[in-house]
């Protein structure tokens, strides 16, 4: 999940900078080129790749940049990136809104289905017995945790945090709801 996330913004944001020197572009509403919202929409959806709504949360994230940043500073943050700083949170957490978004729209759930996965994926490290206490897991995080907060802690898990006591409650909780019922 974090991967896409990165990954979409940053290569949507790299093609700015080969789009920025068309001549005659036409300007948006926005203030954005064109050719700017083209590039980030190609290179988003490139490396969505096969996810079932890629254009959707695509054209949400391209929108809500719009909204939140002048076009200067969507050009200044692609240069920062392309120069191999990281994406700000900001950015990242639009990803998330719209992943969020556009899942409740389409499945009615606001957890991506493809998030799940990788959660219980990774949660059972490949043995399969600890299916049940993985799904109990994520059962109760989608009930106590918006998808944008599990976004948040994911990120901080990911980058070396420990995770939060409530997930390490709930994941107890699991465990002992599975070890008394077998």
């Amino acid at each position: 999940m974090q991967h896409f996330q990165r990954q979409a913004i940053a290569i949507g944001l790299g093609f700015v900078t080969t789009v920025l020197a068309a001549c005659g572009d036409t300007t948006t509403e926005s203030g954005y080129p064109q050719s700017a919202i083209d590039g980030f929409m190609n290179g988003c959806m490139s490396d969505a790749g096969e996810l079932e709504y890629a254009r959707e949360l695509c054209e949400c994230a391209i929108d809500r940049i719009q909204q939140d940043y002048s076009f200067e500073e969507y050009r200044e943050i692609s240069q920062r990136v392309e120069g191999g700083e990281a994406l700000p949170e900001e950015m990242l957490d639009i990803t998330a809104a719209c992943y969020s978004q556009i899942s409740q729209e389409t499945t009615g759930s606001a957890y991506p289905q493809q998030a799940i996965d990788n959660f219980i994926q990774s949660c059972t490290a490949g043995d399969e017995s600890r299916q049940p206490v993985c799904q109990c897991a994520i059962d109760r995080i989608q009930e106590e945790f918006s998808f944008e907060e599990f976004i948040r802690l994911d990120r901080t898990v990911g980058e070396g945090g420990e995770p939060p006591a409530e997930i390490t409650s709930i994941m107890d909780a699991c465990v002992r709801g599975s070890s008394t019922s077998q």
